[in-house]
């Protein structure tokens, strides 16, 4: 896992685990799950998870490199690249092991929360906060 901070922009690249893939499994679906009742929100944490612990060892998923700057979020994999200002993602959220990136209607990316440090997790959150509080303002 490599980190990097050139002037306002974060760069980490890191190679999901299984761990990292299962945890994001679990996310997607608990913020996914609404008030659905317990007993059922744990049934499908399980099948989500485990079924993200199949298909990596089918398939591991490739190194990732995401860029982070005010301007917008860039992600970089073998097969995949995207550039996008923060304004065109759908949701930013972060949970307790992973960092959500909504970057279309049923489309979500992720980067382990292991892979950024406590205040660049807070800067990330602010460069989507900033850039989507300037469209609410822009709307009145």
């Amino acid at each position: 896992m490599e980190q990097s901070l050139e002037a306002g922009t974060i760069t980490v690249t890191f190679l999901p685990t299984a761990e990292d893939v299962a945890d994001f499994a679990q996310a997607r679906f608990l913020c996914g799950a609404g008030r659905m009742p317990s007993v059922f929100r744990n049934i499908g944490r399980y099948i989500a998870q485990r079924d993200a612990l199949l298909q990596y060892q089918r398939r591991p998923p490739f190194a990732c490199t995401a860029s982070f700057s005010p301007a917008g979020v860039s992600l970089e994999t073998e097969r995949y690249k995207a550039r996008l200002p923060w304004r065109k993602l759908c949701g930013c959220k972060l949970t307790e092991k992973v960092l959500l990136l909504y970057t279309g209607v049923q489309e979500v990316r992720f980067v382990p929360a292991r892979a950024l440090s406590a205040e660049q997790q807070q800067a990330v959150l602010q460069f989507y906060h900033d850039a989507n509080s300037v469209v609410q303002e822009d709307a009145h």
